[in-house]
Formats: structure tokens, C-alpha cells, sequence
């Protein structure tokens, strides 16, 4: 969708006429904003049918959002699995982006690749049994390995200011149990 410049848009999920929590519509709904383009990823948590409702307000406005419209999502091939996307923090900023990994459970014991983009960022690694760093590469994006053995968890975390040691926490993965 092309929004205009003031425009917030808040995404909604619901199946058999019941709101999913906040949690899991965080994890099966991935916004990326690029300029003012947006686009959803959508991972459906089970086969059904469901609604994607869209909401939308002036950034600049304090007000509630306003229902604009809705999408039927209907999937009857109940052998997809769709994997959660991780889980993002307060944090994780508009305009950020993630291009790999998006499952948000990663297997177990294997290096894993990681590349996001994101901007006004110092430093970023990947938090596992060991610290990974993310090199900003050439063409803009923060790229790593991260290895997963002897965890349950990964974060990603975020340096935004080079003159403090202070570290956000903006995204977490599960790691598959043995």
C-alpha cells in the first residue's frame, strides 16, 4: 500500500469472529515500511479462514484508529505450517526490516544467517550462548552468523547511540529443542 506521509496503519487478525491476542498477531503479522510504501507478511497460525482488518490515523493525531477495511485470508490446506515470525520489542522502529531469518524459531546447533535492515543504529549483534556482531555492509544492511548451540534464545540487540553502552533488545528468536 502507498500511504500518505502523516499516516499510521495498525493491522488486525481475527478467526471465527474472535480478536487474536496481541502476541500472536504480533508474531503472524510483519509490517515493512519502505518510504512510504507498506507491506504485510502474513503467517497464518492454523488452516480457516480469517480476517485481516486495517486500521488507520494521522500520526499526528492523539485519536483512536478508524477501521478503513478488511481482507478474508482463507486457507484449507490444513498440512501448511507457517512458522511465527520472532518476537519484536518496543523498540524494533519503523522502517526496519528483517530479510532472514524470518521463522522465529531457528533449529538447533547450526549457524544461522541474520540479515536486517535498519537505520540510526551504531552497533548490532546477535545475543546466543556467544555475542555475534552485525557488520553493516556496503548496501546497507546489518549481516552476521549467529551459532545456536547451548540455547533456548536469541536476541537481537541494538546499539543506537556510540557514546552510550547502553543495548535495546529489539528482536527474539526461539531455538528448537534437541
Amino acid at each position: 500500500f502507498t500511504l500518505g506521509k502523516d499516516i499510521s496503519v495498525l493491522p488486525s487478525l481475527h478467526w471465527d469472529n474472535t480478536s487474536l491476542t496481541e502476541d500472536i498477531r504480533s508474531r503472524h503479522i510483519m509490517q515493512i515500511h519502505r518510504g512510504n510504501q507498506i507491506e504485510f507478511k502474513i503467517h497464518l497460525p492454523h488452516a480457516g479462514k480469517f480476517v485481516l482488518q486495517l486500521y488507520t490515523k494521522k500520526k499526528s493525531d492523539p485519536g483512536n484508529y478508524t477501521y478503513i477495511f478488511s481482507y478474508l485470508i482463507s486457507c484449507a490446506n490444513t498440512e501448511v505450517k507457517w512458522p511465527v515470525f520472532p518476537k519484536n520489542y518496543s523498540n524494533w522502529a519503523e522502517g526496519y526490516e528483517i530479510l532472514e531469518p524470518l521463522a522465529g524459531l531457528l533449529p538447533a546447533n547450526r549457524n544461522v544467517q541474520f540479515k536486517l535492515k535498519m537505520h540510526s543504529i551504531a552497533k548490532a549483534f546477535v545475543q546466543a550462548e556467544n555475542t555475534s556482531p552485525l557488520t553493516l555492509s556496503k548496501d546497507g544492511y546489518w549481516e552476521g552468523t549467529c551459532n545456536t548451540s547451548g540455547c533456548t534464545e536469541v536476541f537481537v540487540m541494538v546499539q543506537e547511540n556510540a557514546n552510550h553502552n547502553f543495548y535495546s533488545h529489539i528482536l527474539k528468536y526461539e531455538v528448537e529443542t534437541q
